[in-house]
């Protein structure tokens, strides 16, 4: 499938022709197969030893204006002048591939129905008239093939009236069934498609869906989501509304947002997979949606704003939330002469946020300080007590030593320690056992190495990585251990590690998987819903922290960009949480 564009650069105006590569093979193997079942074959050739061949007539004028057209009086001048020249009138020519002899004769097809040439049945839509092959018809759409070959009243009648059909977007797929193009825009998409699911023209289908996909944008994806759920189009539907969770932002702004029914957009506000900026950009959208029709959807605001995680906002975010809630109850009371309409789900939200402020503040005691001062370390939880493992104890000198905590004494101790001095190492804990990946060593080298510990036993060292990398991420899914990002060795310094890798611990052996699209060293990451996440971090070539969010998903082998955190963000943890049932909205 290929694309073009043209027409004016206004969003309804721009017009983009998408072309079927493939149509000419396809349309010409239906036709084929109509013509080995002698079916809407309207000619019979005879030969001299009384062999008959059933043969469609506008096919064949085709075939033999091609063959004998242009290119073969050119061909045969060619010959001539060579002969002249003392050459040999056999010398081989380059070779036509069968698929461009299909185009040509498909552009021949289509000359013939421009001139009107062999057309055998009308097409009368509202008192236009198309005249057009039943053949053609019949092999680009499987609607007019039963009508014409099944024994329908129409297949016998010269014109076919098609009550309340729209003659542009007809015109628009007979042409498709003749070229295998349609210019295609956001004004008449839509309406096109409608009528392909109509008629069953599948070729002209594809690429009106194909077009909704790669051209799909903030202004139409909910006009896609919609269209797309009405026709239990799921894999259509999926795209769209990834599209508006991962771009909510640039969505909100639109027109269309502002008439989503409530229920529509209460679902995408609960989504987990919402990419926003902050939430105060969630609660801006909901407050547009309210102020578009206030005396209608005050009422609504209060249901709307529990889809506003208010926890996630910082107290200069909660100023402007404030502001926003007293302008709208003094709406309220203006228009509909009621009291604080928004006023209890924003004091049951801030007063949410202030509890949890106070607890991570006043009920947060301090614990025991490690033995030993330490930095870009990583800690695990092993056997219900926690492991600080390796890190940098002052500038160029790192640290093989591993204290543990526990929890019932508030205190530290030291237990075996690394077979080497460690900093900027990845580890994870899976099936009761400590990995560890990676890392500086002594010399601030990146490692390959992957290795087994124990807090007794100690050491053991399996299958180094395929690449090396320090500052990475390394999570545990489906049995297996996948590590992303960090940095590598480039001569005196280092680069950006992107390319990823898998550890098999039955197998002790590693397989490479995608690579990661942008830089991520320093990252956080965490497993949510079977998917491993990876967050902020910095590219190593321009020290530029990042906010980008990506996540794998081992079921595509694909990394999914999930928009950007509220800010740059590096040197971080994440986790994942599993609030009790009455914290749930």
């Amino acid at each position: 499938m290929s694309k073009e564009a043209s027409g004016d650069d206004g969003p309804g105006d721009n017009v983009r022709t998408y072309h079927s590569e493939n149509y000419p093979k396809e349309v010409f193997m239906a036709l084929k197969e109509f013509c080995d079942s002698s079916v809407l074959t309207d000619l019979t050739l005879t030969t001299n030893i009384e062999n008959s061949f059933h043969v469609h007539s506008p096919i064949l004028a085709a075939a033999a204006a091609q063959s004998l057209g242009v290119p073969r009086v050119l061909d045969l001048c060619n010959k001539e002048e060579r002969m002249k020249e003392g050459g040999s009138p056999n010398k081989e020519e380059p070779k036509i591939s069968a698929l461009e002899q299909m185009k040509m004769t498909l552009e021949s097809i289509k000359q013939l129905w421009a001139d009107r040439v062999g057309c055998d049945v009308i097409l009368d839509a509202n008192g236009t008239l198309f005249h057009v092959h039943r053949v053609i018809l019949a092999a680009s759409s499987d609607y007019f093939r039963g009508m014409f070959t099944c024994g329908m009243r129409e297949s016998n009648q010269n014109c076919v009236t098609l009550p309340f059909v729209l003659a542009s977007e007809l015109e628009a797929l007979i042409n498709s069934s003749y070229t295998g193009s349609l210019p295609l825009s956001w004004d008449c998409v839509f309406e096109i498609t409608c009528m392909a699911l109509q008629f069953q023209f599948q070729p002209a289908l594809s690429l009106c869906l194909n077009f909704m996909r790669q051209e799909i944008n903030a202004s139409s994806c909910l006009d896609v989501a919609s269209f797309a759920e009405a026709y239990d189009m799921s894999e259509l539907l999926e795209e769209a509304n990834d599209f508006v969770l991962r771009n909510f932002w640039e969505v909100s702004a639109t027109a269309k947002f502002l008439d989503l029914p409530e229920e529509k957009l209460l679902d995408i506000l609960r989504c987990d997979g919402l990419c926003v900026p902050s939430e105060l950009a969630v609660f801006r959208a909901v407050t547009s949606w309210v102020e578009a029709d206030p005396e209608k959807r005050l009422d609504q605001a209060g249901v709307l704003m529990t889809g506003v995680r208010f926890p996630l906002m910082t107290f200069r975010e909660f100023r402007e939330v404030r502001a926003i809630n007293l302008r709208l109850e003094c709406f309220g009371n203006k228009e509909t002469h009621s009291c604080g309409l928004t006023f209890p789900i924003f004091t049951f939200f801030f007063m949410a946020y202030m509890i949890v402020m106070t607890l991570c503040t006043t009920a947060g005691r301090r614990l025991a300080d490690m033995q030993e001062f330490r930095s870009n370390f990583s800690m695990v939880v092993h056997e219900e007590h926690l492991y600080a493992i390796g890190g940098d104890k002052e500038i160029n000198t790192n640290v093989d030593s591993v204290e543990k905590y526990n929890p019932d004494t508030d205190s530290w101790s030291f237990v075996q320690p690394l077979d080497q001095a460690l900093s900027g190492h990845a580890v994870t804990v899976i099936d009761g056992g400590i990995f560890i990946s990676g890392g500086f060593n002594c010399k601030y080298v990146c490692l390959t190495s992957m290795f087994l510990y124990h807090p007794e036993r100690g050491t053991i060292y399996l299958a180094d990585m395929t690449h090396d990398r320090a500052q990475h991420c390394m999570e545990p899914l489906r049995g297996h251990l996948y590590v992303a990002g960090g940095v590598c060795n480039l001569r005196k310094f280092y680069t950006d590690q992107q390319a990823c890798e898998v550890y098999d611990p039955v197998a002790d052996s590693w397989t490479t998987f995608a690579s990661l699209a942008v830089p991520h060293v320093g990252a956080a990451s965490s497993v949510l819903e079977e998917k491993i996440y990876v967050l902020g971090g910095y590219c190593q070539d321009d020290y530029s922290e990042s906010g980008l969010v990506h996540r794998f998903n081992p079921s595509t082998q694909r990394w999914e960009n999930m928009g950007r955190l509220p800010g740059a963000v590096t040197d971080i943890r994440a986790c994942v949480l599993q609030l009790s049932q009455h914290l749930r909205l």
